[in-house]
């Protein structure tokens, strides 16, 4: 089992590992992203699947402070085990995004935002909606690696996340 966890982590992080030179640099940058994400939740619940969507900056005359923010649309599906059972976890949101020091080569950021999310078990015929709110750091690497760590609410409590920027 333990083989099984060191298999994902290094899934997870084989990316960073070929961080090229910067591809992208400034304010008004937009990115498609897709990437992983491994969730523990409410009720003894484990989640891994996949993560996607597209970040659009703010034109630079609407930053402040030096710092580069913006908004994106995310989505996930994930398999799901959870106490009572499995099933497939699909969830979608929109968070705003603030990024500390958007010149630099490591960008450290945060973000928030609503999230709308179901559940589809496999041992029922139900469907479970969950919604929730979610806040939670970043580190993108030359504008191209993005790791997240992000906090939410029920099934989601606290996910990590590598996601990479097209």
């Amino acid at each position: 089992m333990k083989k099984w966890y060191l298999v994902v982590f290094c899934v997870l992080f084989s990316g960073l590992l070929f961080a090229a030179d910067s591809k992208k640099v400034g304010y008004d940058t937009s990115n498609i992203f897709a990437g992983a994400e491994l969730g523990f939740g409410g009720y003894r619940s484990f989640n891994l699947g996949a993560v996607g969507g597209y970040q659009y900056y703010f034109k630079p005359e609407w930053q402040f402070a030096g710092f580069r923010h913006g908004v994106r649309g995310i989505g996930s599906i994930n398999w799901l085990q959870y106490s009572s059972g499995a099933g497939l976890f699909m969830r979608f949101g929109a968070d705003w995004t603030l990024e500390f020091n958007p010149q630099d080569r490591f960008v450290g950021g945060i973000f928030l935002g609503p999230s709308l999310g179901f559940i589809a078990p496999f041992n029922g015929f139900s469907t479970n909606f969950v919604v929730s709110g979610n806040i939670g750091g970043s580190l993108n690497i030359d504008n191209t690696h993005r790791i997240e760590l992000s906090l939410g609410g029920i099934f989601y409590v606290a996910s990590f996340r590598y996601m990479y920027m097209f």
